[in-house]
This record gives structure tokens, sequence and C-alpha cells, in this order.
């Protein structure tokens, strides 16, 4: 009976390397791709690309040799120990999003691929003991293989540049007036996003559900939920978006190039854009004319552009306002914010420390910076087999979200300033605040995590700030010198 489990262990084994070297092999430029995206193993991913995907294909290799097939479990449990390791540092230690996995394994959450990783090292070990007949020397040489594992781990992260924020040499002035808590609310999702603001009502949208919209009184700490239908039960939705702008809300599928419009109470959404462009970033200025971002077929660059459903040619591209630096694609990225009361539309960058100010024909007013000093994205990409174009290095935003109120921009900084400890932004997330009308930086303040949540998502007001932590939001009142500026 031992014989025959320690041969389905071998067995399972030898699958699991094989078919995890066979995925590498195939899309082996996407695999160093994922590679030089981790923050523990980027500068170390042209070396370890070919050192995976040969040990693998090693170890499943003695595994299904007798003379060294007790070698070859001790190395799957070093391999496995090292891998478990290295997904619970990703987990609980940094903010990657990937994890240079191929296959089925990249479909798995990072929770689901630990406990993964977990069951096969503890089924490699129980393998080797099945194998062995000196039990207390089996012992040590296990211990030491899984202190191994965890000590090249171990290695990876202190010798790299694992920490979610860098920085710079510039100082912020953080404000004297503290942002007080006056309301909060926990959802019983984590999927939700902020649509947009009407009053005192909060909208969100929910990735998991995109035709749920969440209205959402902090007054009253009331949320009621709302099942939008649709006048054309046909289309096809791929990365379906709520927006909203009041008195309407919009649903927006850039993949599928439609555009729904409904209005707030009644829920039912018509199609009012189909096929008249397709987009990777979608915000209303009016009811009918919508800013986009949107790639180029023929130069593979992004450019902005403003899609008006009224007019004979409905897009009119303004592919002048982003300036490209490396590719024209990343380096570009940004994110769209606007103010119905001041009319203006604010596009910021996600990796350099500028943003764009324009009316709503998308007529650029000024080009304002941000206090950080990283004026060229720092960014590399590679074209994978697939045809896709992906980063090939480390996550180094410096703006992760962005929202303007009148004439104030909010903005999320991932980039620390002098005197600012790599301890306190994991416990914290830091929010600059600019005048755009003549760039001005105003100033700076820390928001707490929540229960080890960092604030996800906001939206201002003339009074408050409102935050999204994953399922809670939180009301924050505005020192009296912001409000309504």
């Amino acid at each position: 009976m031992k014989k025959i489990i320690s041969q389905i262990i071998q067995y399972l084994f030898v699958l699991l390397f094989a078919y995890a070297a066979l995925n590498k092999w195939l899309t082996f430029s996407e695999f160093q791709v994922q590679l030089g995206q981790s923050t523990l193993l980027h500068g170390y991913d042209g070396f370890l690309s070919y050192v995976i995907l040969i040990v693998e294909l090693l170890v499943a290799v003695a595994l299904c040799i007798p003379k060294t097939r007790l070698v070859a479990l001790y190395l799957s449990v070093f391999i496995m120990t090292a891998f478990t390791i290295y997904i619970y540092v990703v987990l609980h230690h940094t903010s990657m999003s990937t994890c240079a996995c191929t296959g089925i394994f990249e479909k798995m959450s990072f929770e689901t691929h630990l406990w993964f990783n977990l069951g096969f090292v503890i089924l490699g070990i129980y393998g080797i003991y099945l194998e062995t007949t000196n039990k207390k020397a089996t012992l040590k040489w296990v211990i030491g293989t899984v202190l191994a594992g965890i000590a090249l781990v171990a290695l990876l992260f202190f010798t790299s540049k694992h920490e979610s924020a860098q920085q710079q040499d510039f100082t912020r002035t953080f404000l004297s007036d503290p942002l007080e808590i006056d309301s909060e609310m926990v959802f019983q999702k984590n999927s939700f996003y902020i649509a947009g603001v009407d009053g005192d009502k909060i909208y969100l949208g929910d990735y998991d559900s995109p035709f749920v919209i969440i209205e959402v009184d902090m007054n009253t700490k009331k949320e009621t939920t709302h099942i939008v239908d649709i006048d054309d039960k046909d289309l096809q939705f791929y990365s379906l978006k709520t927006k909203v702008l009041p008195p309407y809300f919009y649903l927006a599928d850039g993949v599928s190039a439609v555009v729904l419009r409904g209005k707030l109470g009644e829920w039912y959404a018509k199609t009012i854009s189909l096929n008249q462009s397709y987009f990777t970033a979608f915000m209303p200025m009016d009811s009918s004319r919508f800013a986009l971002r949107g790639v180029n077929g023929l130069t593979e660059q992004s450019e902005l552009g403003i899609l008006d459903i009224n007019a004979e040619q409905p897009l009119t591209p303004f592919p002048e306002l982003l300036k490209k630096q490396v590719d024209g694609l990343f380096d570009v990225d940004g994110m769209f914010s606007f103010s119905p009361k001041s009319k203006k539309l604010v596009y910021s960058y996600v990796y350099r420390n500028q943003y764009l100010v324009m009316d709503t024909n998308m007529k650029l007013m000024r080009t304002g910076t941000t206090i950080d000093t990283t004026s060229v994205a720092k960014i590399n990409s590679q074209r994978t087999e697939k045809g896709e174009i992906k980063m090939t290095n480390p996550d180094v935003s410096v703006n992760s979200r962005s929202v303007v109120h009148r004439d104030l921009l909010f903005n999320i900084s991932n980039v620390m300033g002098k005197k600012e400890s790599h301890k306190e932004w994991r416990q914290v997330t830091v929010v600059d605040v600019y005048e755009i009308d003549n760039n001005r930086y105003i100033g700076s303040f820390y928001v707490n995590n929540q229960s080890g949540i960092k604030l996800f998502d906001m939206a201002v007001t003339d009074t408050h700030l409102y935050g999204l932590f994953a399922q809670k939001m939180i009301r924050f009142a505005l020192p009296n010198w912001l409000e309504a500026n």
C-alpha cells in the first residue's frame, strides 16, 4: 500500500513539473514578462527564467528514474517551499498583481495558489518518508530542505526593491487639520467601486455584477440595490463599467464599443452609442459627450478624444495631447476625472508626475505637475507570443487615483518624500492636494488603513471626502478651508 501511495505522489509531482515547464516553454516571453513585473524577481528575471524552466524539466525526469527519485523528491520539496513562501510574501508584503505563473496556475487567486503549493510541500515530505528507512536522518534533511527554500525567498526579499512606495528627494507639507470620520458603513461584498456622487448619495458599481448599482446614503446609513434593465439583451459585454453624472447613469464597455444611458431613479438604460468607438478609458461630461482614451490601430499608441453621439462625425481624436516618452502605451497610461461644478476635465498620468487640465472641448488649458520628481515614466514593455504588449518591469506607478472637485485635485500618490518611512506607508495612504488653476501644491494628508486595507477609491464633495476600503466606506469631513473651494 505504501508503495502505491509513493508512486501516486511521484506521478503527481511529475505531472506538476512537466505541465509547469511545458507551459513556460510555450509562452516563454510572457513568462519572462511576468518575472520582470515581480518586485522580488526583477533584476534576476533573465537568469531565473531559464533556470526555473530547466530545473522543472530535470526534476520531472529525475522523478521517473529510481536512482535519482529520492533526490528529486527533496528538490521538489525545496522548489515548492520556495514557491509557497514567495506567494505568501507577494500576498502580504508587496503590491504585486501577478505571480509569474502560467497555465491553470495563472487563473488561481493568490490565496488558492498558497494552499495549493503548501499541499504539495506536505505531499513531497510524506513521499520522502515513504522512500526512506532512517526517519531521524530524514527529519534533519527535510528540515534543512524546507529552511533552504525559505532562505532563498528571504534573500530575494531583502535584496529586492519590494517596497510598494518609492522614495524621492522632495518634502511634503502635511495639513495641520486632520480628516475626521463622521460616518462609516460596512458592505457584504468587496467588489465595489465608486461610480459617482449626487449630493449626499454615493453610487457604487460592482465589478462582479455590472448591472447592479448600489445607492448609499451615509446620513441614514441606508444601502439600496438597483438592478439595471437594458434595451438590447443581445449585446455582448466584456468589461462593462458604471459612471454616474446626475441626472443620468452610464454603462460603458470599450471592448464592445457600446455606451448605454439611463436616468437615476428609473434604472432602465438605452443604447446611445454602438460601434462608434472602442476605448480603454471613459468619462461622461454631459448627457451626450464623453471623454475617451483609446488605442490607435495604426500606431498602437494611446490617444485622447471626444465621443459626441449627436455629431455627424461622433469621434474627434486629439492625438497631440498625450506625450509619448517610451512606448506611447504604458507611459501615457492615466485616469480621467471631471468636475461638473467647474466644467474641467483632468487626465492624470499614472507613471509620471504630470496631469492635463482641459475644458469640455478637450482644449488644453494647462499642464500641471505633482510634487514628486518622476518626470519620465520608468517603464519597459515587450510583445508576447499572443501579440499582447505587457510591461516587463515591476509596477513603478506614481499616481494611483485622482479626483477633481471644483478647482482642487486630490491625488493618491505612490511616492514617498524625505523623512517618510516605509513602515508608516504600509499603514496609510497619502493624498496630495493641488489647486489646478495655478498648479499650486496645497498640502497632503494621511488616510489610515482600515483593518489592513488601503484606501482603494475616493470621491470628493463640497464638504466631504468619501473613501472606499474594500468592504468599508468612510465619510471624512474636510477641513473648513478645503470646503467648497
